[in-house]
């Protein structure tokens, strides 16, 4: 597994991103969050634009929102772009395709929404496993309008015994069940377009890319779904690699 640098296009894309003035927000950083937190729905919008919008960010949080403000610098400077920004919350005791059928159902609310913008997906861990599959069953023409980003995604899953599978639906939920299982099923060998992975490889820094029972690490599948272009290997904490999507905002 061969890591390619992206040091070049993130910084591209973040003296970009810089032109944008800055967002007096009326809420602060931790109001939003606890807004999101205490959401009674998957989908929550945190910041809303024109219809006329060019871009808008939807970010996907893993197998639970997280802990040490993992997502306070992205949301932060989501918001500063005054793009329209959302959020989609993974229930883990959804099965996958309850997950799936959400994020399309996300996806197309957006699309009607702001019509003509490009719909940029930010997906961390869990969430880009599920997103993944969203991806694979949109159509060539919606496909057109968007973009999906990947961080640290466990798609090769956790190598779990067969008997331990009732305990985990039971105690964990459905779609925890469905991260230590694999997403090879479902993924097979497609080959997806408008989309980007980007992994961790130090197991010493990340548990999650640590073998457990598998023969590889958990976020590597032996094929690369975006293209071996659009394929990245990193050394960072599985928290830390979240960060990486700030550049793309």
């Amino acid at each position: 597994m061969k890591a390619k640098s992206i040091g070049v296009y993130f910084l591209s894309l973040l003296l970009f991103t810089l032109s944008f003035p800055v967002y007096s927000k009326t809420d602060s950083i931790n109001q939003i969050i606890d807004r999101i937190q205490s959401s009674p729905n998957n989908f929550v919008e945190i910041q809303r634009g024109t219809s006329q919008a060019e871009r808008v960010f939807l970010l996907v949080q893993g197998i639970t929102f997280g802990t040490n403000d993992q997502w306070v610098n992205p949301i932060q400077v989501a918001i500063e772009t005054q793009r329209p920004v959302y959020f989609y919350k993974i229930d883990k005791t959804l099965k996958l395709d309850q997950i799936v059928n959400q994020l399309l159902a996300s996806l197309n609310q957006l699309k009607v929404q702001y019509p003509d913008a490009f719909i940029e997906v930010l997906a961390f861990s869990a969430g880009g496993a599920a997103s993944l599959v969203a991806w694979s069953r949109l159509s060539e023409s919606d496909l057109d309008n968007m973009q999906l980003t990947t961080m640290a995604s466990p798609l090769a899953g956790y190598g779990m015994h067969p008997l331990g599978a009732p305990f985990v639906r039971l105690f964990a939920g459905a779609y925890t069940l469905q991260l230590a299982r694999g997403f090879r099923k479902e993924l097979g060998n497609l080959s997806l377009r408008n989309c980007r992975q980007i992994i961790n490889t130090d197991c010493s820094r990340d548990p999650h890319a640590c073998t457990r029972g598998e023969p590889s690490n958990p976020q590597f599948l032996s094929y690369n779904l975006c293209g071996a272009e659009n394929f990245y290997g990193l050394q960072e904490t599985h928290d830390g690699l979240l960060n990486k999507i700030i550049p793309i905002l």
